[in-house]
């Protein structure tokens, strides 16, 4: 009540006046605070994160997405954004598939699944897109996104998807994705190598002498499946997924379900692909490629 009493003086006008002129001030430093440069999260290119959920009818993805760079490259920085857009919502089981088609696949199942016992051709007829892809039991999801690198303007993603789309087998897909953060491109794994066309035997004879170092503790008592192994492996390289290290790269070959077991990262000095990637490849940005100099 005596601090009241002590404004009393000021008057009712004068105090509203002082009042909305503080509030101004702090909308204006919030502004202001809102366009400084935040600190450095890790290495070189500063980047914000935010979770992407619910693209998709009936998919949960939880994906990370660029949302900021601090290097003030707009273009590259809409390119890395609309690409990890594009993985996350191409990743739906039901992407392509029209309410019709969806449709049909559940009637067809309706036979053979004690949960929908009582469902009729004509309950499915009557359902939403949403709902039919429910009752199906359809999903899709990211959830094992995290980045590995992020230093000396390279930005790598190691991520899996997991479907179960009706199949007797749920899929899992490494899809991991690494980015130039100079141009916003996503460098495929071909893109690493001067001339992939040419050396792309001498390359795969590299990859396949690791791949065989990293498996054989795990095949020591079955060299047969080993064998078998490297022999699915070997030609599965031209499309395969990879993250970048400090040091090299950790590779995952492509390969069809029936062979999937013999996947897996594994790694790959980067010494080892020295004579073949590009001069000016985001390899030869590794502190590990001064030293091989």
């Amino acid at each position: 009540m005596d601090f009241l009493r002590a404004l009393e003086p000021f008057g009712k006008k004068h105090l509203i006046l002082a009042a909305s002129i503080v509030f101004a001030a702090l909308v204006v430093l919030g502004v202001w605070y809102e366009q400084l440069p935040k600190p450095l999260l890790e290495g070189t290119a500063e980047y914000v994160m935010e979770m992407h959920h619910g693209i998709g009818a009936n998919s949960d993805f939880e994906f990370p997405q660029v949302i900021a760079l601090a290097n003030g490259n707009e273009e590259a920085f809409k390119k890395i954004h609309d690409r990890l857009v594009e993985v996350a919502a191409s990743g739906d089981c039901t992407t392509g598939r029209s309410d019709d088609e969806l449709k049909e696949e559940l009637k067809g199942n309706l036979p053979y699944r004690d949960d929908l016992a009582g469902y009729t051709d004509q309950d499915v007829d009557g359902m939403s897109r949403t709902q039919v892809i429910q009752t199906l039991g359809w999903y899709s999801a990211i959830g094992t996104a995290s980045i590995v690198y992020n230093d000396h303007d390279i930005l790598s993603i190691s991520a899996m998807e997991h479907d179960e789309c009706g199949g007797a087998h749920p899929n899992d897909w490494d899809i991991s994705m690494t980015f130039d953060m100079r141009t916003g491109k996503e460098v495929k794994f071909q893109d690493l190598f001067a001339d992939y066309a040419k050396d792309g035997t001498a390359i795969n004879a590299v990859l396949l002498g690791w791949y065989r170092e990293h498996q054989t503790p795990y095949y020591l008592d079955a060299p047969n499946d080993l064998a078998d192994c490297i022999d699915a492996v070997r030609d599965s390289f031209d499309y395969a997924t990879y993250t970048v290290s400090s040091d090299g790269i950790d590779v995952d070959p492509s390969l069809p379900r029936v062979v999937m077991t013999c996947g897996g990262q594994f790694h790959v000095p980067l010494e080892s692909l020295t004579p073949y990637f590009k001069p000016d490849s985001v390899l030869s940005r590794l502190p590990a490629a001064a030293a091989n100099k």
